[in-house]
């Protein structure tokens, strides 16, 4: 991984910025960001840093949208990958419980604090 890029990253998810949220990269409540998921905090990073901007909304139900990335709203575009120097949309870590992938530690609730340090040691 970028080590650049890679620092950038754990600073934002041991940082204040963002909250934390699962299912998607993006999840918006009416007009209020809710929050991000590990992947959505980097796509957003390079969001920031290249000036592209989220896309659509899709309605999850309710007043809850998750926010499409480059077309995606799980996994991380191609784009995003390449500028941070990771293989593949959902990157691969050493087995935590069942778990082997970001995503999925995000979805099963270990915190930012959690990931980051996963992303440290493995990425």
């Amino acid at each position: 991984m970028n080590k650049r890029v890679k620092k950038l990253w754990l600073n934002a998810l041991r940082g204040e910025d963002y909250e934390q949220a699962d299912g998607s990269l993006k999840l918006i409540r009416g007009e209020k960001v809710v929050g991000y998921c590990c992947l959505g905090v980097l796509c957003d990073l390079y969001s920031k840093e290249t000036g592209v901007p989220w896309g659509e909304s899709a309605c999850l139900g309710g007043s809850d949208y998750l926010q499409e990335f480059l077309g995606s709203s799980d996994f991380l575009p191609h784009e995003v990958q390449e500028w941070a120097g990771l293989e593949g949309d959902n990157p691969k870590v050493k087995p935590v419980g069942s778990a082997s992938d970001l995503a999925t530690l995000n979805d099963n609730r270990f915190t930012f604090e959690e990931i980051s340090d996963i992303i440290e040691r493995d990425l």
